[in-house]
């Protein structure tokens, strides 16, 4: 019985040690997040938000974690003290070590870096020096944490201080969340601009009474105005303003983008998607094309701001200073309506505040399914459409079907492939047969096939096809177990099943082509921007992307968000992050396991996930006068373009 009090007291007092040495770990990390939001505008408000989440994100589950260990003390009295010191001092290693990389390199330390860098630190960039250097810090963290667990009982001498500290974590994490749900809801930049700085952060982003409550927050009585607040000065985009060639309006192209989701890669073709394909005949068929995500709004980002989808974050923190992407600003500049229709929660996912802002998204249809509400979508757009050729002003319409989301709709007298089966994901597994629910998909697809073949009959019938920029692609792919890795829908993996994706483009004055380089949802915006909206600019100034009217890389790296993680992809391989692992396999079979990186690549991938942070490079000498290559539909035509005919059912191949 006495060795028993006598371990009970070991552990009690090993907690109380832990516990205190947490706690005053409090203002050293809080230190470290301060230095991460270097040129953000910090103030009382922002102090409250990064106090609480300090407290309540990151160091109370550290407690929680440390009290487990903390129980060694019951079988070995030391162990209860070295090892929850050990574990805090890596802990503390990480986020120092964390904050001088994002101080340089604007990213965070994740188990994808941490990976390469343990087998190839030298292709990393990492010398010898470094790592001693990083021995030497961890040492120095390591010695500071063991004397804060020697220093702990002076401090906290009774379990009720711990549990009072404890409540007021709890207490500070809760107000925390609160202003982060406001914040996100209201665009207030003074705390959502914080984001991007914390590792591994994933804040609440909304509650039903955010909006009716959140004025009455004292905090949020006096937001600041719009555009100044939380200036963040690492995130620049574009690095250089916009330079437009003056361009007469009525040389300005009609753009129609058309997304249909959940499309994959090998179902655009004759049977599934005869009028796609038929577009495809007489346009530009990218074959090997790979969307910027898994997900929706990585998909969409990456479509319209041409950068990599990793910088999601910094621009929906910083929405109301950046206002909108390059293209849709370029847009706007040149004076085009906007039609845009979609019946996919862009104000809830923050696409609104991102890509449309002052612009307004029609989400309402009438239909009791997403098949019906998609043709009544299709006549909205027509009716935009005829509305702004009356007026004799451009146009850029987006229509985004939703009848290929799960559980695919589709209208019942429009149903040719069967069987077809409604998909219940939730007792589906690795011997599924995947045919009776990819039927139920085509058919979906087909459906929208048939909207968008009224559009382009529209269009030609109005005889203004030839003078329309169409654009037909979608958000992700979608997967139906195609590895036999149990694998459905979307979001949940980087195969290509996923990710790469349909796109077609009839571009007036160029001649039909089929491209097989891997190309990008990062390449549509300065496609545009390029050849038809006059910008001067180089690419590289707003976009990752490259102009897919000039010249394709032969070797690229594709960077591809999901909702949490992201996963770079060279050539065959994929590199996924994931939270305490990296997931290497095919990106065509999620089962076998990827080879080698190619560290060039990386380094390139890596730079892109770096290059909008930071001043602006040097412009290149003469490239301000560069001339503009603009098409106009009424007199000029872009300069010819080399082109081989497609065989006859190009856009027929998977």
């Amino acid at each position: 019985m006495e060795r028993i009090l006598a371990s009970l007291r070991s552990y009690r007092n090993a907690l109380l040690s832990v516990s205190g040495a947490v706690f005053l770990n409090f203002p050293l990390l809080l230190a470290v997040f301060w230095r991460n939001q270097a040129g953000a505008a910090m103030g009382p408000v922002q102090a409250v938000y990064l106090a609480g989440v300090t407290l309540g994100y990151y160091l109370l589950p550290m407690l929680l974690v440390l009290t487990v260990v903390a129980g060694t003390a019951l079988f070995a009295r030391h162990c209860g003290r070295i090892l929850p010191a050990v574990l805090l001092g890596v802990f503390m290693f990480y986020m120092v070590l964390d904050s001088i990389v994002f101080g340089i390199y604007k990213f965070h330390i994740d188990f994808f870096w941490i990976d390469f860098t343990l087998h190839n630190a030298a292709g990393m960039g990492i010398s010898p020096g470094m790592m001693l250097t990083a021995a030497a810090v961890l040492a120095a963290v390591l010695a500071v944490e063991f004397g804060l667990i020697r220093f702990a009982p002076r401090l906290l001498r009774r379990a009720r201080t711990v549990w009072a500290l404890v409540a007021v974590s709890v207490l500070l994490f809760a107000v925390s969340q609160v202003m982060h749900i406001v914040a996100y809801e209201k665009d207030d930049a003074r705390i959502t601009a914080l984001t991007p700085g914390l590792p591994f952060y994933l804040p609440f982003t909304s509650h039903k009474h955010a909006v009716r409550y959140g004025d009455k927050l004292p905090l949020f009585t006096a937001a600041p105005e719009k555009g100044n607040a939380g200036s963040h000065g690492a995130f620049r985009y574009p690095l250089r303003p916009l330079d437009l060639a003056p361009m007469a309006q009525d040389s300005l192209p009609d753009i129609l983008l058309l997304v249909l989701e959940s499309w994959r890669f090998d179902e655009m073709n004759a049977r599934v998607s005869p009028r796609v394909a038929a577009l495809g005949r007489e346009g530009i068929v990218l074959r090997n094309h790979f969307s910027s995500g898994n997900s929706t709004v990585a998909g969409i980002f990456g479509m319209f701001y041409g950068i990599q989808p990793t910088y999601w974050d910094e621009v929906k923190a910083h929405s109301e200073a950046i206002h909108n992407p390059a293209l849709i600003d370029a847009l706007q500049e040149r004076d085009y309506a906007f039609g845009v229709f979609a019946r996919s929660k862009f104000k809830r996912h923050k696409i609104k505040d991102t890509v449309f802002e002052d612009i307004t998204v029609h989400e309402d249809f009438a239909g009791r399914t997403f098949a019906e509400q998609d043709e009544d979508l299709t006549d909205q757009l027509l009716a935009f459409i005829d509305a702004q050729t009356a007026a004799g002003r451009p146009w850029f319409s987006m229509a985004f079907f939703k009848a290929s989301h799960f559980d695919y709709s589709s209208d019942p007298d429009h149903r040719p492939f069967q069987p077809a089966k409604k998909l219940n994901m939730a007792v589906a597994d690795r011997i599924t047969d995947m045919t009776p629910y990819l039927n139920r998909y085509r058919n979906a697809v087909y459906w929208d096939d048939i909207q968008i073949g009224r559009i382009l009959d529209a269009l030609e019938s109005r005889g203004r096809l030839d003078d329309t920029i169409v654009i037909v692609t979608t958000d992700h792919g979608e997967e139906f177990n195609d590895s036999g890795d149990n694998y459905w829908g979307h979001g949940s993996d980087f195969t290509r099943y996923q990710t790469q994706v349909p796109c077609v483009l009839h571009l007036p004055g160029v001649a039909p082509r089929v491209i097989d380089k891997v190309t990008s949802h990062l390449d549509l915006a300065p496609t545009l921007l390029k050849n038809y909206l006059g910008c001067r600019n180089d690419v590289r100034d707003y976009s990752d992307g490259v102009d897919l009217l000039g010249e394709i890389p032969d070797r690229r790296p594709l960077v591809i968000a999901s909702y949490f993680n992201h996963a770079v992809i060279l050539g065959d391989d994929v590199f996924a992050t994931l939270p305490m692992q990296v997931k290497k396999y095919k990106v065509y079979d999620s089962t076998l396991p990827a080879g080698p990186p190619a560290m060039d690549l990386m380094r390139e991938a890596l730079a892109g996930m770096a290059r909008f942070y930071g001043k602006a490079p040097a412009r290149k000498a003469g490239a301000a006068d560069a001339p503009a290559r603009v098409w106009n539909t009424r007199s000029d035509s872009l300069r010819s373009h080399p082109a081989s005919p497609p065989p006859a059912d190009a856009a027929a191949a998977p």
